[in-house]
């Protein structure tokens, strides 16, 4: 396009595991959702502030910046505008996620088990706001006989390591499902999956779980 300035385009990794400054980013759930639609196209601050209904796009340049000097986003392209330089940035990832490892070290003070909630909140609000979005709409009905929505939520009990199976294949499934997704065409669907202990008794073995491929 005539005028527009195009930085090198980098591949993005379909994983980035978060440390814990970076996880802390995202107990903010605007930052959350910025994240989200950067994930899947390529915005400028003024089109992130439209798409999340932001009245004051100078609100948001504080959150792009900081998810920028955390690494979680990089700028891809800039483009002349009315006198000004916009910028457009993308997620430098598909999936992010945290390992086991981190999550027991942030659960064993109160910072970081107030982290881990706070981001789970943001999560599951946003998550709430969009499904009701989703029933408003009409969408549930029109999807019935296209792809089916699900909603559930289930206990399971089951020996330790057929559990630690369940939760790297979960881990694995979520990856695929980020890499069906190319923000270019088709129908879009969102959720929110949340894999927990609920009640631990005596270990049965020492054996570390595994890290999976996301979470």
């Amino acid at each position: 396009m005539r005028g527009k300035k195009t930085k090198a385009k980098t591949k993005k990794s379909e994983v980035m595991y978060l440390d814990r400054e970076q996880f802390r980013l995202l107990t903010d759930p605007l930052r959350q959702k910025v994240l989200k639609l950067l994930g899947t196209n390529e915005m400028s601050t003024s089109g992130l502030a439209d798409a999340l209904g932001e009245e004051a796009p100078s609100n948001l340049y504080y959150h792009v910046h900081r998810l920028l000097s955390a690494g979680l986003i990089r700028l891809v392209r800039t483009e002349p505008r009315r006198g000004t330089v916009e910028k457009y940035y993308e997620a430098v990832a598909k999936v992010f996620t945290v390992k086991p490892e981190l999550v027991v070290t942030m659960s064993d003070d109160q910072p970081g088990q107030d982290d881990i909630v706070a981001a789970a909140r943001g999560l599951m609000e946003d998550t709430l706001h969009r499904f009701a979005s989703s029933v408003a709409r009409g969408l549930f009905s029109q999807a019935i006989h296209r792809v089916p929505p699900s909603l559930a939520g289930i206990t399971v009990r089951a020996p330790e390591d057929r559990l630690r199976d369940l939760g790297d294949r979960l881990r694995r499934w979520l990856l695929d499902l980020s890499r069906e997704s190319d923000g270019s065409s088709g129908i879009e669907y969102g959720g929110l999956v949340m894999f927990f202990p609920t009640e631990l008794g005596p270990a049965a073995d020492s054996a570390a779980p595994t890290d999976g491929d996301a979470a």
